[in-house]
């Protein structure tokens, strides 16, 4: 056991250090853009094609935004965000 004590060990602090990535939010299909045509799409099939907002305007025209975030982190250190993404469309 002790001659693979140093193998273990090793293996375990590069297993520590690999990335972690979580993604949150929105996951959307890639072709959502081919599904939506401005000025011709209605809320019912935008809801279709993507689903729910994230969020929602509260005054003026009607928006939503549809958010996708992704974090990495390494070992014990704090999350960074690597990557977001708003998409917002509007009705009138």
């Amino acid at each position: 056991m002790k001659r693979h004590a140093p193998a273990l060990l090793l293996a375990l602090l590069l297993a520590a250090c690999s990335p972690n990535e979580e993604t949150r939010g929105h996951l959307r299909d890639p072709d959502w853009a081919t599904q939506i045509t401005p000025e011709q799409t209605t809320q019912e099939q935008v809801l279709s094609a993507l689903g729910s907002p994230s969020a929602k305007s509260t005054f003026g025209e009607e928006t939503w935004y549809y958010i996708t975030t992704k974090r990495e982190s390494f070992a014990f250190l704090k999350p960074e965000i690597t990557d977001q993404e708003v998409v917002e469309i509007t009705f009138n």
